[in-house]
């Protein structure tokens, strides 16, 4: 599960943001992807209904931040995990 963290306060609408991210996501895939951050889940099989479809995405909250290792690490659990625009 990928976890794209944007600005919580966008003046544009999620639907208006996945597309800014998808295109430049298909211009350069390196560059789009270098601010997506992996949330890892344990104890889920891959076939949970709870999951989100791939390519969501999703809101995480409550979160907890943090760095370690020059890294993003995010704690929380699958019912914090929302989808709030599918693929």
């Amino acid at each position: 599960l990928r976890v794209y963290l944007g600005d919580q306060r966008a003046p544009e609408p999620p639907a208006d943001q996945q597309k800014v991210y998808q295109d430049a996501q298909r211009k350069n895939t390196f560059e789009a992807n270098k601010y997506l951050i992996t949330l890892s889940l344990y104890d889920i099989k891959k076939d949970n209904p709870m999951l989100p479809p791939p390519a969501s995405i999703v809101t995480v909250v409550p979160t907890k931040l943090r760095v370690y290792n020059d890294c993003c690490q995010v704690d929380s659990k699958l019912h914090m995990i929302s989808t709030i625009a599918p693929p």
